[in-house]
């Protein structure tokens, strides 16, 4: 791999196609470094892929294997592990667009990933407050917590298939923010975001239930999407 990359060829791209608030202040800023080292260091995007996966098991695992009466550690842990699989998730594609790596079985690697990603990292804070619940005999929200959490990472891992898809039919309504209808899709979509929903991990530390609702909101939102996208595409 040629190592003839500046910094500031990576930094300038750190926020390629992205309309997402939180990404552009935050994740993007950060792994846009691990991007940068890693191609010094001659890693590869399906590499850094591949760390995202494991990141994401190791949520998942702590999720099953944390005290569920220490909720400080165990969340802060799944949180810590959880963004870690997000920061390197943006690295692998930070870094094959920077080196001209790109390839259709990185893609297909980091989709695939993607989707195994979000599944467990976000799977695994309804996996831990349903433990941390029945442990303290809050049956009955332990049970909506796990119902809620199945229908939110439904939602949340079919939405590559639907926003992809709807992204290549309709890319310039997709990506323009000129119309007031565009504007509030932008706002809905940092609220669906993927960095939304791990910041509303923590929120599990302060009030539950509020953490419950806006996982629940997110999948509404998402549902509401869905049948947008399923009209638009049957009207045209």
């Amino acid at each position: 791999m040629n190592k003839s990359l500046t910094f500031s060829t990576f930094w300038e791209q750190r926020n390629f196609r992205s309309n997402i608030c939180l990404d552009r202040k935050t994740i993007n800023n950060i792994s846009i470094i691990f991007a940068f080292v890693s191609y010094k260091l001659g890693v590869t995007p399906s590499q850094l892929s591949l760390v995202s996966g494991i990141f994401a098991i190791l949520a998942f695992f702590a999720s099953l294997v944390l005290p569920p009466d220490r909720i400080f550690l165990s969340v802060v842990v799944i949180y810590l592990l959880s963004q870690a699989s997000y920061l390197f998730d943006c690295a692998d594609g930070q870094l094959a667009r920077a080196s001209k790596t790109t390839s259709e079985f990185g893609a297909f690697l980091d989709l695939g990933i993607d989707i195994l990603s979000t599944f467990l990292s976000l799977g695994s804070i309804f996996i831990y407050a349903y433990r941390h619940l029945r442990h303290f005999d809050f049956i009955n929200e332990a049970d909506l917590f796990l119902l809620v959490g199945f229908v939110f990472i439904g939602s949340r891992t079919s939405r590559f298939f639907v926003w992809q898809l709807f992204s290549m039919s309709f890319p310039e309504t997709y990506h323009s923010t000129k119309s007031k209808t565009t504007r509030i899709k932008l706002f809905l979509t940092n609220i669906m975001d993927h960095q939304f929903s791990l910041f509303n991990m923590l929120m599990f530390l302060l009030w539950p239930m509020v953490c419950l609702s806006i996982f629940a909101a997110q999948a509404v939102i998402l549902g509401a999407v869905y049948v947008r996208y399923f009209l638009r595409a049957r009207l045209i």
